[in-house]
């Protein structure tokens, strides 16, 4: 008799705590999945510029020049341009959509630079 009198139920403290603590979990949860979304669209943004990077080496060995447009990239996340190309060099702009935490909203490549470099492994 005296254990169902003792032990009937979660008391509000007990039950403030638990909503404490999987209120904390649920939000580093949902920073950490923030964080990992803004990478992989820097990681989207590279790979598109390495890829229209290789396509303008291409373009420049067939015809001597340098392509004054890219293949259309299809990600709501961030543009892709030619800013400026001809028979010397060329200047390849991402852009993205959102901000970014560490600066690289916006990514450039040229013939021969990475920028901003810190944006670069």
């Amino acid at each position: 008799m005296q254990y169902k009198e003792r032990y009937r139920g979660m008391t509000l403290v007990e039950l403030l705590v638990v909503i404490v603590i999987v209120g904390v979990l649920a939000t580093l949860t949902v920073s950490a999945a923030g964080a990992q979304m803004k990478r992989q669209q820097l990681l989207a943004m590279q790979t598109a510029l390495l890829h229209a990077r290789a396509e303008q080496a291409n373009f420049w060995l067939v015809q001597g020049r340098y392509s004054g447009t890219v293949l259309l990239t299809e990600d709501p996340r961030f543009s892709l341009r030619v800013d400026q190309a001809d028979t010397t060099t060329y200047t390849l702009v991402a852009q993205s959509q959102t901000t970014l935490d560490n600066g690289c909203e916006k990514l450039v490549v040229t013939a021969t630079t990475l920028s901003p470099a810190h944006c670069w492994p």
